[in-house]
């Protein structure tokens, strides 16, 4: 079916008053939206099309217009870190010792500036582990949590509360889910627009090699490193996963309007690549708004979830067929991200990358307009050690591109997570000297 929708920007605009709100590019973006909606319209049902129409465009405007005050308010968070930042930067006669001063927290900025990124990540990844380790104790469960005798009935609870039939499970699942839920509203009031779902309380993690040992040729059953997949084999270990995770999957909330094969191929090939495109262009949906943009951790934080299964029991299947983490080590790795990115947006703003950009350029600027030679070569020559500081706060250095090197060092933080329920000092030293270790494997420059 083809629908002419030449006239479709004008009534958008006319109808949802979007002109106080979007740039022609962004009301094209939501036309494109809309047209690839249609196009999945039941052909037999062409009398709803007007109707039809009309919804989508209702349901695109509101998530825009959300997009936009989102953007306004976090306009207002970036510039309130801009001048933190710029403070830092001009605490000292070097500014490459200020900023840096500021990520890590040398005695002297702080003396000077106040407290910096990586001491408030590490305040809030101590309170929320904390809290978990003193909930757990208190209790009575930090045995079995730690154990992961009970994964399979904290999955079911996740999705029907009571089901599993477990006390245990289901007070285990209630405190993952209070503290996950806190986390969301921080990072939320810091920037973000995370729609908190309590079963997707653990992030999916999924390792390549537990999905080439399942599903690949036989020559991957005994694998113990990372071994490439010829282009056919790809195709037919992808083609045996989607036989196995597809009945297990909530198909209208994980595939909405997009053909299910082509999202389970994009979702298939981030995973075995480590690299994880925007998934939603499949189906056309990715808008063009400011708080989209690129380098926004608040973005990166709100994602969707990708794949939504139909109940704990799907949910568990899949999580013991591709993860390589237990739950209790995986819902710590949770706390810890979601930790790292409250401290970050609340010291650097909703895109901390940016903004730290944007306040060294303002810095450079103001250093050449004033004369001042020395501290403008130091910016000029040492950018590229502030910018590999923040990489060690913001997670990109756990992300190697080298596929044993991820493994790697993901098992060793599943250990280190565990650990942190004993002892809550194994934070920033062992964690440091790991993503060094992996930075310079990866040929990025170390601070």
């Amino acid at each position: 079916m083809r629908v002419n929708l030449s006239k479709c920007k004008d009534v958008i605009r006319k109808e949802l008053a979007l002109t106080d709100y979007f740039d022609e590019t962004e009301v094209e973006g939501l036309v494109t939206a809309i047209e690839n909606k249609i196009k999945n319209i039941d052909s037999n049902s062409l009398v709803d099309v007007e109707a039809k129409i009309n919804e989508f465009a209702e349901d695109f405007g509101n998530e825009m217009k959300l997009a936009a005050a989102i953007e306004k308010r976090n306009a207002l968070l970036a510039i309130k870190a801009d001048r933190r930042i710029y403070k830092h930067g001009n605490s000292t006669n070097n500014p490459i010792e200020g900023l840096l001063g500021f990520l890590e927290d040398s005695r002297k900025t702080m003396e000077g500036a106040g407290k910096g990124v990586n001491s408030t990540i590490e305040g809030w990844k101590s309170k929320y582990v904390g809290e978990l380790k003193a909930r757990l104790i208190e209790n009575d469960l930090m045995d079995i949590f730690k154990s992961d005798k009970l994964e399979k009935e904290i999955f079911m609870e996740f999705y029907e509360p009571g089901s599993s039939g477990s006390k245990q499970a289901r007070k285990i699942r209630d405190i993952m889910t209070a503290l996950k839920q806190d986390m969301v509203e921080r990072q939320n009031l810091y920037g973000g627009a995370i729609n908190f779902l309590p079963e997707h309380v653990k992030r999916q993690s999924y390792t390549p090699n537990l999905i080439k040992k399942q599903f690949g040729p036989a020559r991957m059953k005994k694998l113990t490193h990372f071994k490439h997949l010829s282009p056919e084999e790809h195709t037919q270990t992808f083609n045996q996963w989607k036989e196995f995770i597809k009945p297990l999957l909530d198909t209208e909330t994980t595939f909405k309007d997009s053909d299910p094969d082509k999202f389970l191929r994009g979702v298939f090939d981030g995973i075995m690549s480590g690299k994880h495109g925007p998934i939603e262009k499949v189906s056309g949906a990715e808008l063009n708004t400011k708080f989209y943009r690129i380098g926004s951790l608040a973005k990166r934080i709100s994602t969707q979830r990708i794949l939504h299964y139909k109940d704990g029991a799907g949910a568990f299947e899949a999580h013991k067929a591709f993860s390589s983490e237990p739950l209790s080590a995986s819902f710590i790795s949770e706390l810890d991200h979601g930790a790292a990115n409250i401290g970050l947006m609340e010291m650097m703003g909703p895109t901390p990358e940016t903004t730290l950009k944007e306040t060294m350029n303002r810095m450079e600027y103001e250093y050449s307009r004033t004369g001042d030679e020395k501290k403008l070569r130091m910016l000029q020559n040492n950018r590229n050690r502030v910018l590999t500081a923040l990489k060690f706060l913001n997670h990109e250095a756990k992300i190697p591109d080298n596929p044993n090197m991820h493994t790697a060092v993901g098992a060793i933080a599943s250990v280190l997570s565990q650990a942190k329920l004993g002892k809550l000092i194994l934070f920033a030293l062992p964690d440091k000297a790991i993503l060094q270790s992996t930075l310079t494997r990866n040929g990025l420059t170390g601070v």
